[in-house]
């Protein structure tokens, strides 16, 4: 009986800590390739829920703005969205990229 409340207990805690680990890797980590409306272009880094994460291009494109710290900019295009790990299709946002530092 006591090995049964013993497993019980441990599978609890298992079960507890791999929940924990779930959510932190339940994050979305996402570079985007925007043009500001004065005609600068950047590279703009979020982190969000992963269910937000699929949707965040078409978010960026409709709302037309993006907030930095404590100032707003207008957004005058977007023009892809990757996750952190992979290279822009566009040469022009992979040299605007590695230009910036690390």
């Amino acid at each position: 009986m006591k090995g049964v409340i013993l497993n019980g207990i441990a599978l609890t805690f298992l079960l507890a800590s791999s929940s924990a680990i779930a959510k932190v890797e339940d994050k979305a980590r996402i570079k985007c390739h925007i043009a500001l409306l004065g005609g600068a272009e950047i590279i703009h880094y979020k982190i969000m829920p992963a269910h937000q994460g699929v949707n965040y291009f078409d978010k960026l494109k409709k709302s037309k703005r993006i907030t930095n710290k404590r100032n707003s900019e207008r957004i005058f295009d977007v023009f892809e969205c990757v996750s952190f790990g992979k290279d822009f299709t566009n040469p022009k946002a992979n040299e605007l990229e590695s230009s910036l530092p690390k």
